[in-house]
């Protein structure tokens, strides 16, 4: 599918760029939000010390490493266990029994969960701590994804520095962690729980990852990722998200964002204010 592009007669030479970034890496740009679009350009111009945007067009046209270093740019990676700690404790205390209790009253085990957008791993990684500690070997599935393969390497390895853990605590450390030189490695049994793999939420019908066998999930993290991309392409992501759970699943959203329009009236607010929403 050709990429979206940003309508601006006046600035032909960022039509050309989002083109250019598509024909080399298949990532559509013009399908970010606009804004933040143009500053991460402007803000690239200025650390390469190009003339301009056409000088910087130019350089795309010849580079393609630094077609997907502008990708990686677009989504900015900052990531760690337990981020929003607070996000995390309500999983832990009242979705995830939720769950399990309903899971177990239909002769159930196991939950699946969907990481969309998981950046270097940390996020897949610590929900799949929280059920595995709540469930042991009927613990299910993590399916983590994103649009950067590097990055999804990274997270396949489960390496990181001891800054990345600083929201652990002592008992899930201990129990989840190993030594790795400087830094700490996942436990294997966590590790093999998630399923790291490409996947572009802004592709049209393209529905669940595709390790996943196309089944719903019981609950999707999608956080911090809507607010990358324009409003089209925000209400698509959510559609595709609500299609993706169970009834009564959940999703849980970022802090800056929300559902709006019809996906409102599909979902209950557990806890509006964390961004916890269960489908109805």
């Amino acid at each position: 599918m050709a990429p979206a592009t940003v309508q601006s007669p006046r600035e032909h030479w960022l039509d050309a760029l989002i083109g250019q970034v598509w024909e080399t890496t298949r990532c559509d740009l013009g399908r970010y939000d606009h804004t933040l679009l143009r500053r991460r350009i402007a803000e690239r111009i200025a650390e390469t010390a190009l003339a301009g945007p056409q000088d910087y067009l130019t350089w795309l046209q010849q580079d393609a490493a630094e077609c997907r270093q502008l990708v990686n740019l677009m989504a900015v990676q900052v990531s760690a266990f337990f981020r929003n700690p607070v996000v995390f404790e309500l999983i832990d205390q009242q979705v995830l029994p939720e769950l399990i209790a309903r899971k177990q009253a239909h002769g159930q085990t196991g939950l699946r969960v969907w990481s969309a957008g998981c950046c270097s791993g940390e996020e897949a990684y610590t929900i799949a701590m929280l059920i595995h500690r709540q469930l042991q070997d009927r613990a299910g599935h993590v399916f983590a994804t994103d649009i950067h393969p590097d990055t999804l390497e990274y997270a396949r390895a489960g390496i990181y520095p001891p800054d990345r853990l600083d929201a652990v605590k002592l008992g899930l450390l201990k129990r989840y962690f190993v030594p790795h030189g400087q830094d700490f490695q996942v436990d294997g049994v966590i590790r093999d729980m998630v399923h790291f793999s490409y996947h572009d939420l802004t592709i049209p019908d393209l529905g669940t990852p595709t390790d996943s066998v196309f089944g719903t999930f019981d609950l999707i993290l999608c956080r911090n990722v809507l607010i990358y991309f324009s409003p089209e392409h925000r209400r698509h992501i959510l559609r595709q998200l609500h299609d993706s759970l169970d009834r009564g699943g959940y999703l849980v959203l970022g802090e800056a964002e929300f559902l709006a329009g019809d996906m409102e009236a599909r979902f209950d607010a557990m806890d509006r204010r964390n961004r916890i929403f269960r489908k109805r």
